[in-house]
């Protein structure tokens, strides 16, 4: 299940390819970069310069996959390539379909929110999650003294 034949011609040797999936991670962001007040421009700059998410997956309850992953403006996305698709159990059971997740390390300045905690794959075997980090508001009333 976890391999694709690639050579199949008679007394030749057969060789197998590990079946893979590609994840790809983008990062939205929900904030004001700026903000028109009485004609003045104030630019907002809680955003890093960079965001750290951590790449799971799993097969069977135990976690097969681990990896580290920065994101980078102004694009916001990478793409991991040539993950395995499948898993063997430790007993050299039968395969089992690995399931991604992303998570994303939290930012005082934004609540953090995802699209697909758990993504399946797409036809084509590809990933995608979508992290989207809202900007926390506060209102605030200040007197005004003439």
């Amino acid at each position: 299940v976890g391999y694709e034949r690639t050579d199949e011609t008679p007394g030749m040797l057969a060789t197998n390819r590990l079946k893979t999936v590609d994840v790809t991670i983008t990062k939205a962001w929900e904030d004001e970069l700026t903000r028109q007040d009485s004609g003045d421009t104030v630019v907002i700059s809680t955003r890093p310069q960079t965001v750290a998410v951590t790449l799971t997956g799993t097969a069977g309850g135990r976690e097969v996959y681990r990896q580290e992953v920065t994101l980078r403006g102004p694009a916001w996305q990478e793409t991991i390539q040539g993950l395995p698709r499948y898993a063997y159990a430790p007993d050299g059971g039968s395969a089992e379909l690995v399931t991604y997740a992303v998570a994303e390390h939290a930012h005082n300045a934004y609540t953090v929110s995802m699209d697909d905690t758990d993504m399946k794959p797409a036809g084509d075997g590809s990933y995608a999650a979508r992290v989207t980090n809202r900007l926390r508001t506060q209102t605030a009333s200040v007197p005004k003294r003439w």
